[in-house]
C-alpha cells in the first residue's frame, strides 16, 4: 500500500502499522520558552559537573581510587610509542590526549575532569535521542538527561569505569543516529563509526552490547520480513539498518585492535584478580538502584512509551531497550544459580532502567504542566524536582569516592615521587620491576591496580616498560614466583594466579637486568625483609633499591593545587570544544529527525 503525506511518498505492507505522521506540527516554543530552555540547559550542565568536583576536596582534585590510574598512564604514554601498549581500550586515553592538544592539563587532574562531562554528555544525548523517537516535550530531554547523569549507578562508572562510561555514551549516540537514519545512508555510516570508537573504547562491553542487538533484531524481525515483502531494502528494515551498523562498527574496531594494533583478544578480558567479589559487588549494586525508587518511576515511563511508541526510531529503541533489560535479568539469574558472572557491571550499565524512570518523571509531572496555572506550574515544576533528584542520593557517591584514598596525599604518592625522581637520573633504558605485596585477602587483588597507579606515576618514557613482581624479597631473589600453598580459601588461588600472571609479565624484564624498586607502602613485609638484609639501599624515605645504582634522592617539592575554579573551568572548555567539532556531525546525522537545534547541542558533544 501506498502513502502520501505532505508530498512524501511512503511504501507501507498492507497490515502493517505504519509510522504515525504528525497531525500537525509541534507548536514553535515562544521566544520567551526557547530562553527558558536554553537557560534549564546551561544549568543542567553547571549542575551536574558542580554536583560530581564538588565530591573531591575544593582547593585540590586529585584521582581517587585505583583503575582511574590505568587511564592516566595510559593518556600519558599516547604519543610515546606504540599505541599497542595502552591495549585493548585506546579510546578515553586518545580522547583525552586530544583534548590535551588543546587544554594544557596534566593527565592526572585531566581524569578528574573528564568522567564527569562524559557523564553530562550520556545524559544530553540520551535524553535528546529519546525525546525526538518518542515525541515528548522539548523540556523532556532536560528531564532524562538530568535523570541519567544523576542516576545511582552513573557515579560508580564515573569513579570506577571510565572507559565503559565513555562506550555506553558512544552506544547511545550511535543507537540514535542509525534509529533516525530513515534510508539514509549517509547517516547510517556515521552511526557505524560511532560504533567503531565505541569498540575502540571498551570491546568487551561491545560484544555483550553486540549480543543484545542480535536479540534485538530478533524481535524486530517479523516486521523486517513485512518490510522486504513489501520492496523495502534490507538496510532500510530495522533489524537490518542496526545490525549492518553495529557489525560493521565492530569488524572496523577489531581490526583496529587486533589486526593493526596487534592486541592479542586473550589479553583483553583479565578478571582474575576481581572474579572472586562478583556476588558481593552484585549485592551491593542491586541496593544501590534503590527499588522502592525505580520500579514506580519506571512503571510509569513504560506505560509512556507504549503509548507513544509508534515510530520506527521508538520501536527500535524499545526492541533494545528490552533485549538489554532482559540480558541484565539473565546474568543475575545466573549469578543466583552459581555462575560467575559480572552482575553489578550489567546493573551499573542498563541504561535503559533511569531512560524508563525518566520518562516516567516526564508523565507524572507532565499530567500538571500542561494545565495552566501558575500555581499548578509551581506545582509541576516541584514535583519534577523531587522526582528528577530523588535516585540522586549524595551519600552514594561519598561512600565511592571516601572509600579510597587519593594517592598523591598519602605516603605511597610520596615514595613514588621518589621513585619518579631515582628513575630520571639512572642512565639507559633498562626496564623496571616494582615488588608489590599485602597481607591476606587485599594481596590477591591489589597488584594490578598497584601497577595502574605505579605506571602513572614513573617517567613517560619508562610506562611501557615497568612492571611489578608480587611476593617476598627471598622468592624473587631465587628467581621464582611468590605462591600460597596450601590453598586454604579461595582468594588464596586468586593471589596464586595473579602472582603467576604478573610474573609472566616482569620475568623477561628482570631477565635483561631490570631495575628493582620496593616502596614500603605497597609491600612492607618485604621493605623490611630487605631492609633486614642491606639497610644502605635505602634511598629515600620509604624507598629500597634491590637492584640498580645507588643514587640519593630528596623529597620532591609537593603538587601544585588544582582548585575548583580550575576544574570547573577545563570541564566547561572540554565540553565547549566537543559541542564545536560536532555540531557539523550532529546536524548531518539527524537531518531526516526533525531534530532542533537544541537536540543538536544535546547530541553534538558525543
Amino acid at each position: 500500500m501506498v502513502r502520501h503525506h505532505n508530498g512524501a511518498v511512503r511504501v507501507v505492507e498492507d497490515g502493517a502499522p505504519a509510522d504515525p505522521a504528525p497531525t500537525g506540527p509541534r507548536p514553535a516554543p515562544t521566544a520567551g520558552g526557547l530562553a527558558i530552555l536554553w537557560a534549564t540547559t546551561a544549568a543542567l550542565c553547571l549542575g551536574v559537573l558542580g554536583y560530581y568536583l564538588s565530591r573531591y576536596p575544593l582547593h585540590d582534585l586529585n584521582p581517587v581510587g585505583w583503575d582511574v590510574h590505568a587511564y592516566v598512564w595510559q593518556t600519558r604514554a599516547v604519543g610515546h610509542g606504540s599505541l599497542a601498549v595502552i591495549g585493548a581500550r585506546p579510546g578515553l586515553p586518545l580522547l583525552g590526549s586530544a583534548l590535551r592538544s588543546m587544554i594544557p592539563i596534566d593527565p592526572s587532574r585531566e581524569l578528574v575532569v573528564l568522567p564527569p562531562v562524559l557523564a553530562l554528555m550520556l545524559g544530553l544525548v540520551t535524553g535528546a535521542m529519546v525525546r525526538m523517537a518518542f515525541r515528548l516535550p522539548a523540556w523532556a530531554s532536560a528531564v532524562v538527561a538530568l535523570v541519567i547523569s544523576l542516576w545511582p549507578m552513573t557515579p560508580r562508572i564515573v569513579f570506577g569505569y571510565q572507559a565503559s562510561l565513555m562506550e555506553q555514551l558512544l552506544l547511545a549516540a550511535g543507537v540514535g543516529v542509525v534509529a533516525h537514519a530513515d534510508r539514509d545512508r549517509a547517516a547510517l555510516a556515521v552511526g557505524t563509526g560511532l560504533f567503531a570508537a565505541g569498540a575502540l573504547s571498551h570491546i568487551v562491553f561491545y560484544v555483550v552490547f553486540a549480543g543484545m542487538v542480535g536479540v534485538a533484531a530478533v524481535m524486530a524481525l517479523p516486521a523486517s520480513l513485512r518490510q522486504r515483502r513489501a520492496g523495502v531494502r534490507l538496510l532500510d528494515t530495522e533489524s537490518g539498518a542496526l545490525s549492518a551498523a553495529v557489525f560493521g562498527g565492530g569488524v572496523l574496531g577489531g581490526v583496529a585492535l587486533f589486526g593493526w594494533l596487534g592486541i592479542r583478544p586473550s589479553s583483553s578480558v583479565d578478571t582474575t584478580a576481581v572474579s572472586f567479589t562478583y556476588r558481593t559487588r552484585a549485592q551491593s549494586a542491586l541496593r544501590g538502584l534503590l527499588p522502592w525508587v525505580t520500579v514506580p518511576g519506571a512503571m510509569i515511563g513504560t506505560a509512556l512509551a507504549w503509548v507513544t511508541g509508534r515510530s520506527r526510531p521508538a520501536r527500535i529503541m524499545v526492541h533494545l531497550g528490552l533485549a538489554w533489560l532482559a540480558m541484565t535479568s539473565l546474568a543475575v539469574l545466573l549469578l543466583r544459580t552459581g555462575v560467575v558472572v559480572p552482575v553489578a557491571r550489567f546493573i551499573q550499565f542498563a541504561l535503559p532502567l533511569p531512560v524508563l524512570f525518566g520518562m516516567g518523571a516526564v508523565a507524572v509531572a507532565g499530567l500538571v504542566l500542561h494545565r495552566d496555572g501558575l500555581l499548578r506550574w509551581m506545582v509541576g515544576a516541584g514535583l519534577l524536582v523531587v522526582l528528577v533528584t530523588a535516585p540522586a542520593i549524595t551519600s552514594l557517591v561519598d561512600a565511592v569516592v571516601h572509600r579510597h584514598v587519593s594517592v598523591p596525599n598519602n605516603r605511597v604518592g610520596n615514595e613514588l615521587r621518589l621513585a619518579e625522581a631515582y628513575l630520571n637520573q639512572v642512565p639507559g633504558d633498562r626496564p623496571v620491576v616494582f615488588v608489590v605485596h599485602q597481607r591476606g585477602y587485599g594481596g590477591a587483588f591489589t597488584p594490578k591496580p598497584d601497577l595502574y597507579v605505579i605506571r602513572s606515576s614513573v617517567p613517560v618514557d619508562d610506562i611501557a616498560r615497568t612492571f611489578v613482581y608480587v611476593g617476598h624479597l627471598a622468592e624473587l631473589q631465587q628467581g621464582r614466583p611468590t605462591l600460597l600453598l596450601p590453598i586454604r580459601q579461595r582468594w588464596m588461588k586468586t593471589f596464586n594466579d595473579t602472582s603467576l600472571k604478573m610474573w609472566a609479565e616482569a620475568k623477561p624484564a628482570l631477565d635483561l637486568g631490570a631495575v628493582i624498586l620496593i616502596a614500603r607502602a605497597y609491600a612492607e613485609d618485604t621493605f623490611a625483609e630487605a631492609i633486614a638484609q642491606d639497610p644502605t639501599r635505602e634511598i629515600g624515605p620509604g624507598l629500597y633499591v634491590v637492584r640498580g645504582p645507588l643514587i640519593r634522592v630528596t623529597q620532591p617539592a609537593p603538587l601544585q593545587p588544582f582548585g575548583m575554579a580550575r576544574g570547573a573551568a577545563s570541564a566547561i572548555g572540554f565540553l565547549v570544544i566537543l559541542e564545536v567539532v560536532g555540531w557539523g556531525w550532529a546536524r548531518f546525522a539527524l537531518r531526516r529527525a526533525q531534530a532542533s537545534r537544541l537536540d543538536i547541542a544535546y547530541v553534538a558533544p558525543a
